[in-house]
């Protein structure tokens, strides 16, 4: 057993420690019988000092990740696989019936919306901006090398045709093989992005979501906004009680429709008191969602990040994910996705019914736009 633990006080780094001699009880892997179910196990710090409590936590077994991008019976799919975190994604793709016009095989960085006709675009490969924990950062495209040469570090996470292998010239493609640079889950997970095959032009030419493969339905939600600020947040969910470490995925389009020019970091968050039937009044909304009563004191600020989502309320999305920025819808609607698994959408935490606060421009607090969370 490992466990890797932060310091409130630094939240940018973890130490990492090895406890030997785990109980059979304790290790699924342990012949010689079934091992306690693992909702029963609790995992508790306690400072040796004092002998008093420092943290706990429920023990869950690790879920393997599945996802898979279906084009349809004419151009086939993509499928992955990733055991854990810390083991390679299992990328097989078999793509049929590019006429010899795709240039490129990319992830993007958004999602399909569910009004959309057609594939958006142009797209470029999903290329997350910083470093995060899972330890992937911005290519430059200029610099990596040709397509199939190279590691796979060398080019954008969601470069397909870069890491595995050029498309352009061929009618169809076939691939199998591991990608250490492909993560199927945390903050830079490329499920419920979009798969394209893109023409050299840019265009996309055949499209689909990649979409978590679980064995129960999939929990959707969505807060639509038609007011000043126009759009809907759409968050969808594997099955909790199958998965509880798994991701909620969130996806917005946003822009304004009552003739202001684009603005820029806006401040979103989940709040605790729903909106009343045919109320717009977000000042009654209250405070930000906080079940587990995270300490909201001078600090805060400071160590609230996707770094460290656990020191974040559960409704400070942009504390995690960060702000957004809002366009005039003259010029479309802004795009975003997000992995988030700290957004419930069953059980106790569940934040469906509960309202989505938009807040003013450049951090500011005023509140522009609310919208309750509707089961779909």
């Amino acid at each position: 057993m490992w466990i890797a633990l932060q310091r409130p006080g630094n939240v940018g780094t973890r130490t990492y420690h090895v406890i030997e001699g785990v109980p059979p009880a304790l290790d699924t892997c342990a012949g010689g019988g079934e091992s306690m179910p693992q909702s029963q196990l609790v995992v508790t710090l306690t400072d040796v000092a004092t002998g008093q409590p420092m943290g706990a936590a429920v023990l869950h077994e690790w879920r393997s990740r599945h996802a898979v991008a279906d084009l349809g019976l004419r151009h086939g799919k993509a499928i992955f696989h990733q055991p854990s975190p810390f083991e390679p994604t299992l990328s097989i793709v078999q793509l049929e019936n590019l006429d010899y016009v795709a240039s490129a095989l990319i992830i993007g960085p958004i999602s399909i919306g569910t009004a959309d006709k057609q594939c958006p675009g142009p797209a470029a490969p999903y290329n997350p901006a910083k470093a995060t924990n899972q330890g992937h950062a911005q290519v430059d495209r200029a610099s990596s090398p040709p397509e199939g040469h190279g590691t796979a570090d060398q080019f954008a996470v969601g470069d397909l045709s870069g890491k595995y292998g050029p498309v352009a010239g061929h009618r169809a493609v076939y691939w199998h093989l591991l990608d250490p640079t492909l993560p199927l889950s945390g903050p830079e997970s490329v499920v419920g992005r979009m798969l394209l095959a893109r023409g050299s032009d840019g265009r996309s030419l055949v499209c689909a979501n990649l979409l978590p493969v679980s064995s129960r339905p999939l929990t959707r939600a969505r807060a639509t906004l038609d007011g000043a600020l126009r759009g809907s947040i759409t968050i969808t969910r594997t099955d909790q009680t199958e998965d509880p470490l798994g991701d909620a995925y969130v996806d917005l389009g946003l822009c304004w429709q009552d003739g202001r020019n684009a603005t820029v970091d806006h401040n979103w968050h989940l709040h605790s008191v729903p909106l009343a039937p045919g109320s717009f009044d977000c000042a009654a909304t209250k405070g930000h969602y906080n079940p587990h009563h995270v300490d909201t004191g001078p600090a805060y600020g400071c160590q609230c990040s996707v770094h460290a989502p656990l020191r974040c309320e559960a409704g400070d999305l942009a504390g995690r994910q960060g702000t957004v920025s809002v366009p005039n819808c003259r010029t479309g609607l802004a795009r975003y996705h997000f992995a988030d698994s700290h957004v419930s959408l069953s059980g106790p935490t569940s934040v469906i019914g509960l309202p989505i606060v938009f807040h003013e421009s450049h951090f500011s607090m005023p509140r522009v736009a609310c919208a309750n969370l509707k089961p779909l």
